[in-house]
């Protein structure tokens, strides 16, 4: 009798245990669920020199850059996750002054995309220039840069690790 019941207590365990192994874990990303699995972040780099320039109609010097980019990174949310063939899009969208010589020029509103290929962790960063001047004479005024961002495609799947 003994037997028996272990016999058939380890029939249903192995059957317990087939049965769970064939559930797929695997997610596929999109725009409405990529912040549950990833983080994403921006910031704003200026790369070229920095300026002091006292414009013509002002009494107060402002601080000007040769080059302004922007760095999206992305993070894993979580380490129970493998990132498969994981690609986001970002729309970054700029709104800055910018100066020739002492005087100023024009406000200007530029976008770009950046394509930001994520590793197995989750893990990936590129970047886009929004501003290519000439130094001490085109310049970005660096107090002025607005920058808005929106991720307007995601590809790729999360699989949970067990």
């Amino acid at each position: 009798m003994k037997r028996l019941v272990l016999l058939f207590l380890t029939t249903l365990l192995c059957l317990c245990m087939f049965a769970c192994s064939g559930k797929n874990n695997e997610v596929e990303l999109t725009t409405e669920n990529y912040e549950t699995y990833l983080n994403v972040f921006h910031d704003v780099y200026f790369s070229g020199k920095n300026w002091l320039i006292k414009p013509l109609d002002s009494a107060n010097s402002i601080s000007c850059n040769s080059e302004a980019q922007c760095i999206v990174t992305v993070n894993g949310a979580s380490t129970n996750y493998d990132y498969n063939n994981v690609v986001l899009t970002v729309k970054m969208t700029a709104t800055y002054n910018t100066y020739y010589g002492f005087e100023k020029t024009q406000d200007v509103t530029t976008q770009k995309e950046v394509k930001v290929s994520c590793d197995i962790g989750g893990s990936g960063m590129d970047k886009a220039v929004f501003f290519e001047g000439i130094e001490e004479t085109y310049q970005i005024q660096k107090d002025s840069l607005k920058l808005t961002w929106e991720v307007v495609s995601v590809s790729g799947t999360v699989t949970r690790i067990s």
